[in-house]
C-alpha cells in the first residue's frame, strides 16, 4: 500500500493568499496589529485555567480560623 503524498502549497491555496495580499496591500498598521495569525497561540487571559479540588476527610476536626 502506498501513502497519498499531498502538497502542502496547493495552487488554490497560493492563489487565495496572493488575493488576499493584493486585497489588503493598504491597509493601515491598526489592522495588522489586531490580526490572529495561524501560527501565534491563542492565549485565554480571564479563563479559567485549572481547576481546584478540595477534599476533607471524614475524620477531621472542624477548626474555624476566627476564633
Amino acid at each position: 500500500m502506498r501513502t497519498k503524498v499531498i502538497e502542502i502549497y496547493q495552487v488554490s491555496n497560493i492563489k487565495a493568499h496572493l488575493n488576499f495580499a493584493k486585497k489588503h496591500l493598504n491597509d493601515c498598521q491598526d489592522f495588522w496589529e489586531n490580526t490572529l495569525w495561524t501560527d501565534e497561540t491563542k492565549v485565554e487571559l480571564f479563563e479559567r485555567c485549572f481547576q481546584t479540588i478540595n477534599t476533607q476527610t471524614s475524620n477531621l476536626v472542624h477548626r474555624p480560623l476566627n476564633c
